[in-house]
């Protein structure tokens, strides 16, 4: 019944998952004691029948504990068990990303992107799969997600983040004038863009950060006031943003 509720509303990105029983635990629990209180004659049969269901099921847990130790045992059950299931193909190849295996994340993100090219998943596992290709590849299929597609608030900035990052990798390497400027200037575009999706003070900083490098005094000294002006009435760190964010 809970994890009836937990589908229906869709409460959360796993319509069915072995924590939510969890609750409905504490009513067999006492169905169990009071079964016991009146099992009478045949209460050694029945604590003969509940110990060996403890031990199944204890069993059962710890291998589940096992399996939940690291990310990707978790997922590669996941997709062993839900084969179909995309975000659980995305999130193995981010565990498998993590650990280093690029060559078998990549396939798990293309698989995900294949899964879900008809759902609203699909923008974020084709990013995650262009993440492999240039940095300029990225940013293109990053921009084409944010400017056709409708995407809710919470991708819009998980995709805006991504690209701000791709940015500033790449100012760093970029070595030709013309080049630093126009990644520059982009990156001044996505933190201006953060800042109205988010209201986060920190992208005021970063962009008047940015235009101090442009040379552009007047532009920095507005963007430096609107940060100082709303890092006083947020009731966020700055320094713990920037640590966020960079």
């Amino acid at each position: 019944a809970p994890a009836l509720v937990v589908a229906v509303n869709r409460m959360a990105w796993t319509p069915l998952a072995e924590r939510y029983l969890y609750t409905s635990l504490v009513g067999v629990s006492l169905a169990v004691g009071i079964l016991l209180a009146r099992a009478g004659k045949y209460t050694k049969k029945f604590i003969f029948l509940v110990g060996c269901l403890v031990l199944f099921f204890g069993w059962q847990t710890a291998l589940r504990n096992i399996v939940w130790q690291n990310n990707i045992t978790l997922f590669a059950d996941v997709v062993k068990k839900s084969p179909l299931f995309a975000p659980g193909h995305n999130e193995y190849g981010i565990a498998l990303l993590a650990a280093g295996n690029t060559k078998e994340a990549k396939e798990q993100f293309a698989l995900a992107s294949k899964l879900s090219c008809k759902s609203r998943f699909h923008p974020l596992a084709a990013v995650n799969l262009a993440g492999f290709g240039s940095s300029e590849a990225f940013e293109n299929n990053i921009r084409s997600n944010l400017e056709h597609r409708k995407l809710p608030r919470r991708l819009r900035i998980v995709f805006l983040r991504k690209l701000a990052k791709n940015i500033d990798y790449r100012m760093l390497d970029a070595t030709d004038p013309a080049e630093r400027k126009e990644l520059f200037l982009k990156a001044v575009e996505v933190q201006r863009k953060l800042h109205v999706e988010t209201r986060n003070p920190f992208n005021l900083y970063r962009e008047g950060q940015l235009h101090l490098a442009l040379g552009k005094k007047i532009r920095q000294d507005h963007v430096f006031s609107g940060y100082a002006s709303t890092a006083m009435i947020t009731t966020q760190s700055p320094l713990v943003n920037c640590t966020e964010n960079c």
